[in-house]
């Protein structure tokens, strides 16, 4: 071997072994994601969390390796993950380790993660066994967890706010305050509570109470009968940049014992919505775009049937159609459905910035008390298009800006945020009886955007975009296309094999003749 040949294959060699090291490094790659808006890839606003790391994260996925074997979304997981790692320029450690095989089932534990039970079938034979899949983020003296973690879907959004909360050493505070005489956080809005304490610190406040400046973000529920003293507190968190949101609505329906509503007269809190900037109607919003009305039945066991008594117009359901596609909540919209709402509108105040956020649909109709709320009795059918009632009414406003205050005169706010929905029903654990389960990732939403940490919501809107035949609506148009995709695949693509085969053996056999 001559010496040029072996400087040749000495520098070849050499490249090679860079390029693994390379290959290797988790500083130096190089990852392509050919898909419509890189779903396989972590997001901008994840990878600026991941580059403010200052020190190592450990990131342990509590996986049964018996899962691992039955379900394909577990390497989906496990992807994601490595992706986080390589993100973070090695800030980010990744472990996926089987409790059971390793021993480390008391350190999951520890974690606040539980081996779930599941449904298999294997032989034939429908068994349930337990298995561990949750995810554990350790930093430093501080921790957090993803307790049961069995699909990627929304995955991303959750690893990065559990990121930003373990780095912070903080949850959100959120401060709720229940207007409704006799009602309590815990009591009649268990739903909201369990799902809100995953990720937030919860405070309930009685009216009249100070509310501390760390609260994040502050929910009013209702409290159309407070006092002006029982507002002062609220009015003055808001002063020192506090973001708001408010439930309320100008009528009060009575749910305990007979289904009835009744104006709410004059109110010292709708005033002060309004001299913040929108005003709260007394009419109650009907719309046939609406949830079904349903009444529970109890079951032997103790399981609840529900029997559905038909569409319930003052229920109104707001699809995307209805909300704003350019706002952070609502850009990525899965449904939001409000009971027995009011009409808002705005009050213009200089410094303050109005986005209609919800609206009904055109077809929309309002009805003046006396209201008709029984679901046997309740109109089904709004006035005649041309009359006043009748219409599309915004039903939620987002407004930011610098507000004016309602107990200190010509004084301001600091820059701040406030939502105003025209329902104080909609989040309390009413949701059951409209199956409106999905009204609380409304806001969780909010809340985000309210807190600062609406750059999180854009992680939300991220979806994979699926080539499936569903997506062709018209049902004819979709009858062609199965078909033609039927004919290609059972009868075409044999077709063209046997013509080949046919074809080859011809060719053959004329070679043979000569």
């Amino acid at each position: 071997m001559g010496r040029k040949t072996r400087e040749t294959l000495m520098t070849a060699l050499v490249t090679i072994c860079l390029g693994l090291v390379l290959a290797d490094s988790a500083q130096w790659f190089l990852r392509v994601d050919l898909t419509r808006n890189s779903v396989y890839s972590i997001s901008a606003v994840s990878r600026g969390i991941l580059r403010a790391i200052p020190q190592q994260v450990h990131v342990t996925y509590f996986l049964s390796d018996r899962l691992r074997s039955l379900s394909p979304s577990t390497e989906r997981i496990a992807d994601l993950l490595q992706e986080y790692a390589a993100g973070s320029r090695g800030r980010v450690l990744v472990s996926i380790v089987d409790p059971d095989r390793t021993g480390l089932g008391e350190r999951a534990r520890q974690f606040g993660i539980l081996p779930q039970q599941i449904q298999v079938v294997q032989q034939n034979e429908q068994r349930t066994i337990e298995v561990y899949s949750g995810i554990a983020i350790d930093y430093l003296d501080r921790y957090t967890s993803l307790p049961a973690v069995f699909t990627p879907d929304g995955l991303e959004y959750s690893l990065s706010f559990a990121m930003r909360k373990v780095l912070s050493g903080r949850r959100l505070v959120v401060g709720v305050i229940v207007g409704e005489p006799g009602k309590t956080l815990q009591g009649d809005y268990e739903n909201l509570q369990t799902a809100l304490s995953r990720d937030y610190s919860l405070h309930e406040y009685l009216p009249g109470d100070a509310i501390p400046p760390e609260v994040d973000a502050l929910m009013v529920l209702g409290g159309t009968q407070w006092t002006e003293q029982q507002l002062r507190p609220i009015d003055a968190y808001l002063g020192g940049g506090g973001r708001v949101l408010f439930a309320v609505k100008g009528l009060r329906v009575q749910t305990a014992q007979s289904l009835s509503a009744q104006p709410v007269g004059p109110s010292a809190l709708l005033d002060m919505i309004s001299f913040y900037g929108v005003r709260v109607g007394s009419d109650m919003v009907l719309d046939n775009a609406c949830r079904d009305y349903r009444l529970p039945q109890q079951q032997p066991g103790g399981q609840v049937a529900w029997e559905d008594v038909g569409a319930y117009p003052p229920w109104v359901s707001i699809r995307s159609p209805g909300v704003s596609a350019a706002h952070p909540i609502t850009a990525s919209f899965s449904g939001l459905d409000l009971l027995w709402p009011v009409a808002l509108s705005t009050a213009e105040r200089e410094g303050v910035r109005a986005e209609a956020l919800v609206k009904s649909t055109p077809s929309a109709w309002l009805q003046p008390p006396p209201f008709v709320v029984n679901p046997f009795k309740v109109a089904r059918e709004g006035p005649p298009q041309g009359d006043p009632r009748r219409g599309q009414f915004t039903l939620a406003y987002a407004l930011s800006g610098i507000f004016p205050l309602r107990f200190s005169t010509g004084s301001r706010s600091a820059t701040t945020r406030m939502i105003v929905v025209g329902d104080d029903d909609f989040l309390s654990d009413l949701m059951q009886f409209s199956d409106s389960l999905s009204n609380v990732l409304f806001v969780e939403n909010t809340l985000l955007w309210l807190s600062g940490n609406s750059d999180l919501l854009t992680i939300k809107t991220r979806a994979a975009t699926e080539g499936r035949l569903d997506r062709i609506q018209d049902p004819a148009v979709r009858a062609r296309m199965m078909l033609g995709a039927e004919l290609l695949n059972v009868a075409l693509v044999p077709l063209l094999v046997l013509l080949f085969g046919v074809l080859r053996a011809v060719r053959r056999r004329e070679k043979g003749a000569s």
